[in-house]
């Protein structure tokens, strides 16, 4: 792979990862004040999406993470 598509994909993994810090502090801001098994359960949701983009940059990348 080039490294020009090499950066092309670390930028996309960049702008997914911001997009996942922008829903987390949504998310935990909006809960803040209200039940903690909803907010577990969101917090596992937001904990499989990361999951899910640290895989991706694995792949394209080519190392395990």
């Amino acid at each position: 792979m080039s490294t020009v598509r090499k950066l092309a994909a670390i930028r996309r993994q960049l702008a997914q990862m911001a997009a996942l810090v922008a829903e987390i502090e949504t998310e935990f801001e909006d809960r803040s004040s209200g039940d903690w098994v909803e907010t577990a359960v969101a917090a596992e949701a937001l904990g499989q999406k990361i999951g899910k983009v640290s895989a991706g940059a694995s792949a394209a990348d080519g190392k395990p993470r």
